[in-house]
């Protein structure tokens, strides 16, 4: 039968597009219809079975499941800083321009920590961007600093498109969660989709090198 998913277009490129692929591969008779949008959508205005969602969330009236969690980290290009130069410590960031993330509460205030340590620093930059997708492809421009989930780098940063700063310090924990029409029976199909990208993920921090 059919299954009807929604997502961002980031996170359905780097992350579900492979693990959906694999799912078909093992249950052959389940179709997929990807809905991506970088925006809340309606559900059931949409005939969506299940959205995953990044980021911060509200149950509100639907269901969900925590199917993964992300490193958030310091990214910039080359470029960018052969003009500015390295970045010894998190303080440091408040002079240089970044590409602040709009969808995030407190979104130019970043919290990054090592280990026992913490430092919250005020960040300012040219552009705000309203998907974590288009942040990264600011900072592949040489526009800022970004501080994004790793799935959508790690590809840049083997390649040297990207450079990680500040490797010993993180951002807060991007969570990634299957929701649902509250109330709704979820179809087998769907429990198992929502199973095996958890299980898959637990297993694969690195989402992008699945």
């Amino acid at each position: 039968g059919l299954l009807r998913i929604h997502a961002s277009v980031a996170f359905a490129r780097y992350v579900l597009a492979r693990l959906v692929a694999d799912f078909v591969r093992l249950h052959p008779r389940v179709q997929i219809d990807f809905v991506t949008a970088d925006h809340a959508i309606d559900l059931v205005e949409e005939a969506v079975d299940l959205s995953f969602v990044t980021g911060p969330f509200r149950e509100g009236s639907h269901s969900s499941r925590l199917v993964g969690r992300f490193e958030r980290i310091v990214v910039a290009a080359p470029d960018f800083l052969a003009r500015t130069g390295p970045v010894a410590d998190p303080t440091a960031l408040a002079a240089l321009a970044c590409i602040i993330t709009s969808y995030e509460q407190a979104a130019q205030r970043w919290r990054l920590s090592a280990g026992a340590r913490t430092e919250e620093v005020v960040v300012a930059g040219p552009v705000k961007a309203s998907s974590g997708g288009i942040a990264h492809e600011l900072a592949l421009a040489g526009l800022g600093v970004a501080l994004v989930p790793d799935y959508l780098v790690s590809r840049d940063l083997q390649s040297g498109r990207l450079v990680r700063l500040l490797p010993e310090w993180k951002g807060e924990a991007e969570e990634a969660r299957a929701i649902w029409t509250g109330g709704r029976r979820l179809s087998f199909k769907a429990e198992a989709l929502i199973g095996f990208i958890a299980e898959r993920l637990a297993g694969h921090p690195d989402a992008a090198g699945l």
